[in-house]
């Protein structure tokens, strides 16, 4: 019995709120989710890209007496990508469909290699589009410091995984019905916010890492919360920004 308490008073710290074991109703997942999956999704998102910055650090620190020719590498580089984005958010209502949004951008970055680790500066903005021809779009804007992780496994092909942390500036423009069950009033939004911007990325290198690279991989981008609203102050169901980014780019190592 006091280990059944004791299991319980765990579940209540992690959960508060939830439905007491001792009533016998059974709790699940789906229940702990289906109130706040939003806050759940940018909270996890946040978390796991502060994780992933500081095992980028510690991975750096602990290579940082390397004395390999591939760590001893060092220099400035810039590079160029193009992305195309699938976005889930931000929303009007939770029934608003954004499955037929699709967007390209460019984003630009300069930083600094002592490989394995690279730091730098990226600004890129995306503009995802209702493919049917309407005026609705997401425009993004976002100016990230990013830490990435590569090694190359041949000559001429590596890997790479980072994450980044900075600030995104969105804008919103919705004046077409996007519920599948149809809209009892209009939706009409003009709205923009600014927030925190995360993100996380994986991909492939082509090329030396001395020279001239082609980049092509994933990233996923969140906000935090945006402070949008529509029809004249009714604030956003999804107040942040989220992507599916995929990219393919050039970079140039001097």
């Amino acid at each position: 019995m006091d280990e059944l308490a004791s299991g319980q008073q765990v579940s209540d710290s992690l959960f508060p709120g939830l439905p007491s074991a001792h009533t016998g109703r059974t709790v699940s997942i789906a229940f702990i989710l289906r109130d706040r999956p939003v806050r759940f999704t940018r909270e996890l998102m946040r978390r796991v890209t502060i994780g992933a910055v500081a095992i980028l650090a510690l991975s750096w620190a602990m290579s940082a007496s390397a004395e390999g020719e591939f760590f001893k590498d060092r220099g400035p580089y810039m590079s160029l990508l193009l992305t195309g984005s699938e976005p889930d958010g931000p929303k009007p209502t939770s029934d608003t469909d954004l499955s037929g949004f699709s967007g390209l951008g460019l984003a630009g970055s300069i930083g600094y290699r002592w490989l394995p680790l690279r730091v730098e500066l990226e600004y890129g903005s995306n503009t995802t589009a209702w493919i049917g021809g309407t005026e609705d779009e997401i425009a993004v804007r976002a100016l990230t410091l990013n830490a990435i992780m590569e090694f190359q496994l041949l000559d001429w092909l590596g890997i790479y995984f980072g994450a980044g942390l900075g600030r995104a500036n969105v804008t919103a423009n919705f004046s077409t019905c996007l519920q599948p069950s149809g809209c009892l009033t209009p939706i009409v939004a003009n709205t923009s916010g600014s927030a925190s911007a995360q993100q996380l990325q994986l991909g492939v290198t082509f090329g030396s890492p001395k020279e001239w690279q082609m980049l092509l991989g994933f990233r996923r981008f969140t906000t935090g919360s945006l402070g949008l609203t529509y029809n004249q102050g009714q604030p956003f169901a999804v107040d942040n920004a989220d992507a599916n980014m995929s990219f393919v780019g050039v970079r140039a190592n001097f």
